[in-house]
């Protein structure tokens, strides 16, 4: 049995390293990583610094093959020798790459969410060998919706927090159209904080943008609902299981909730309160300067208090408040993930979801 060959987007994004790193050295899999490259010299730097960053053997890349493209850019920017490689070669594609900007325009955003989406289904289209496609979205393309999220949902009339989150959303009904024709599944991710091991954060996202602010005291409010859910996911769990659900589990025309569910995860007050007390005990951190507890408003009074700031001429917390108010409403409009057939994919894999705490 030959080996299967994949074709990996984002490959130097938090989702798509990690995803690399569980199928590096692999007896079964050879990898193409695209990273996005305006020259060859450029393609062996980024290459060098992810294997680095990796921390990768010589024997685990024996496999693993570098490719220059780009998903913005027609036929994927692919050169035409590696093009037909893959035309011949590929049975897999895991697609990570993504543009994370919140505070992106929409026409910004669908550029690599949704337009990306499309070259790459015309480009798999071709390939004559693809067993599996597996998509990498994110479990807020429900929006303002709230409530109970069921995995296989998708349309709706709620609108969106953000350009990020519509530009999932549309590549998402895109992919419902071919699924039909195309081997497809799509794997939602919750919100990703560090490795739940080591800790370690190799990506700062919204969270910790938001966690640092308040460590700082620049946080006065925060809108939302205290009793309301927060989904959070340590990035090695994620990656854990996408690769299992991939690898052992792939059923085409699936989706799954890549997310820690209502039972384990902190209401927002919970989570205010759990962060104000870690950070107030903080090696090195003065006695008489703990961390104030942003009080927990509604969309209104937090909109309200982002102007006055603004008018009264305060700079630093206007832009504070502002920069929140990208994501940060979305805990105005909880909501909670159900993880049903995730759950039931996973069984007997021992791949299981650390408590909240721990991480």
């Amino acid at each position: 049995m030959g080996r299967r060959a994949i074709f990996l987007t984002g490959a130097t994004g938090l989702v798509g390293s990690e995803v690399l790193r569980r199928y590096a050295g692999a007896d079964s899999v050879r990898v193409f990583a695209m990273i996005r490259a305006d020259s060859d010299e450029t393609l062996s730097q980024r290459f060098r610094h992810l294997l680095a960053k990796l921390d990768l053997s010589p024997a685990e890349i024996m496999y693993i093959t570098p490719v220059r493209g780009d998903v913005t850019a027609p036929n994927l920017g692919l050169e035409p020798a590696i093009a037909d490689r893959l035309a011949h070669e590929a049975t897999d594609i895991v697609h990570c790459a993504t543009d994370i900007g919140f505070g992106r325009s929409l026409e910004e955003a669908r550029a690599v969410n949704l337009l990306g989406v499309v070259n790459l289904m015309d480009q798999a289209r071709q390939w004559q060998r693809i067993q599996r496609i597996a998509h990498v979205s994110t479990a807020h393309i429900a929006g303002r919706r709230t409530g109970t999220i069921c995995e296989e949902e998708l349309v709706h009339g709620a609108g969106f927090v953000n350009a990020y989150e519509q530009s999932k959303w549309e590549a998402e009904v895109y992919l419902r159209g071919l699924m039909d024709d195309l081997p497809i599944a799509v794997y939602r991710s919750s919100s990703l904080v560090g490795d739940s091991r080591t800790g370690r954060v190799r990506q700062f996202n919204f969270l910790h943008q938001t966690l640092r602010l308040i460590n700082s005291n620049l946080v006065p409010v925060i809108p939302g609902d205290p009793s309301g859910p927060v989904d959070l996911i340590p990035s090695d769990w994620l990656a854990d299981a996408l690769v299992y659900l991939v690898d052992e589990a792939f059923e085409a025309g699936r989706t799954y909730h890549l997310v820690a569910g209502r039972e384990h995860s902190f209401t927002l007050g919970e989570l205010v309160n759990f962060t104000a007390k870690h950070l107030s005990q903080s090696p090195g951190r003065r006695r008489d300067d703990d961390v104030q507890c942003p009080e927990i408003v509604d969309l209104e009074i937090f909109e309200k208090v982002r102007r006055q700031a603004e008018e009264a001429g305060e700079t630093r917390q206007a832009q504070v408040l502002s920069a929140l108010s990208h994501f940060i409403p979305q805990m105005a409009v909880p909501k909670a993930f159900d993880r049903t057939h995730t759950q039931e994919a996973l069984a007997g894999s021992g791949i299981e979801l650390p408590a909240i705490e721990n991480y």
